[in-house]
């Protein structure tokens, strides 16, 4: 596990489409090519929390985020937000260059995995279901990702009963 420390930094609703278009960019296109494996990206995807959103892969990369919203309503490119990142990413790791340089409000002396074990500690049960603010495009990428997710799930032999 990585050292890695937490921050709370200033951005725009603008900053977080582009960080999130990154994410995306590793999602492979709609369709996928004859062949071709729909994998989900592994740790460069980021996800959002507190927004919602869709990744159109029939979209180019850096076009694909769609629908961005805050409470139900469109997020303004010009609203100011604090977003929490680790210092990898806010020093640009995973070529996530929006991130660097950005107002830092907090910095975490703990490290990530330090902050997890007492929140744990202290909440006692995690919550183990997705809330589903953000969606895959078109339904059949989703599917199809789905699909992968679960054969790779049975042939590691980590499958169970849902």
């Amino acid at each position: 596990m990585y050292e890695n420390t937490l921050f709370t930094i200033e951005m725009t609703g603008a900053q977080l489409k582009e960080a999130l278009e990154r994410a995306a960019s590793f999602f492979p296109a709609w369709p996928f090519q004859p062949g071709g494996s729909p994998r989900l990206p592994g740790y460069n995807a980021d996800s959002a929390e507190g927004v919602s959103y869709t990744i159109d892969l029939t979209q180019p990369a850096g076009q694909r985020i769609r629908e961005l919203a805050y409470q139900g309503k469109a997020l303004n490119p010009s609203a100011k937000l604090r977003v929490a990142v680790n210092n990898y990413r806010y020093a640009g790791g995973g070529r996530y260059e929006v991130f660097r340089g950005r107002p830092v409000v907090y910095r975490s002396s703990q490290e990530v995995r330090e902050l997890l074990i007492e929140y744990v500690t202290r909440a006692g049960v995690i919550p183990t279901s997705a809330d589903g603010n953000w969606q895959i495009a078109p339904p059949e990428a989703h599917q199809a990702i789905l699909r992968e997710a679960r054969e790779r799930e049975l042939r590691s032999g980590n499958a169970s009963s849902r």
